[in-house]
């Protein structure tokens, strides 16, 4: 399976995109929505970020769910289950078949800072955890927030792209956003065509970034982690 990586990491390919995005109108999605109410992930993610005092960074999302696989007779242990992420069709790029590359959603990151810092971080949470960790990103190296403050702040999710599991349903405009996120600004999020669900304080449904982040200029290392978990 051909993935042209250095196309989808392109600046063009970047602004390709960016251009689609209309600030008075959320994008409207050609799949219509297959259900009602998005899947709740099974509670089989877990996520670790280390810095040790020389500066090294590690980053690691395990995710195989123990108790819905075999487990192998005489050995005890569970071939991982992550091709359920899989398509059945042999012909979709993820399909079931040798050499092709499916979409997982455990998403381990190292962010490496422009001062030479390193800044591992990841979450659980199915197709939340890219946009969860998105949010506290910019939140640190856009808005200038520390750390905790970053994962602490409310956030939001959409449904609308199929999902990464079975039976990888759409949900049409559907935008969690947590509490602590302001009426005006769900009032304008609905205006602009979301479809605005609302989700408890800190909900563990919304991803729980954990976040270590290596500052050699003053010689620190912060550490945020997250109470939704």
């Amino acid at each position: 399976m051909d993935v042209p990586l250095d196309h989808i990491l392109s600046a063009q390919n970047a602004r390709s995109h960016a251009a689609r995005i209309r600030m008075d109108r959320a994008l409207p999605f050609d799949a219509p929505a297959q259900s009602a109410t998005p899947p709740v992930p099974d509670p089989d993610t877990s996520f670790v970020a280390v810095v040790d005092r020389w500066g090294n960074a590690f980053s690691a999302t395990p995710s195989d769910a123990s108790y819905d696989s075999p487990v192998v007779p005489g050995l005890g242990l569970i071939p991982s289950n992550r091709g359920c992420q899989s398509r059945p069709d042999p012909r979709h790029p993820a399909g079931v078949a040798p050499g092709k590359r499916p979409r997982l959603t455990p998403n381990p990151a190292i962010l490496v800072t422009a001062e030479g810092g390193a800044m591992p971080f990841g979450t659980p949470g199915g197709d939340v955890q890219v946009q969860a960790m998105l949010q506290v990103a910019y939140g640190i190296h856009a808005h200038g927030v520390d750390a905790q403050a970053a994962v602490d702040a409310p956030r939001i999710a959409s449904y609308a792209a199929p999902s990464s599991f079975a039976p990888f349903a759409a949900h049409g405009q559907r935008l969690a956003v947590e509490a602590g996120i302001p009426d005006s600004v769900r009032d304008e999020l609905r205006a602009r065509g979301h479809d605005v669900h609302p989700w408890p304080a800190h909900t563990w449904l919304a991803g729980a970034v954990q976040v270590v982040l290596a500052d050699p200029a003053r010689g620190l290392v912060h550490a945020a982690a997250d109470t939704r978990r």
